[in-house]
């Protein structure tokens, strides 16, 4: 995973953990 793919990732995994 590059950088942006890994933050791309993060940003996804820190919205499901909001929903």
């Amino acid at each position: 995973n590059d950088v942006q793919g890994d933050d791309c990732e993060r940003a996804y995994s820190f919205y499901k953990s909001n929903e």
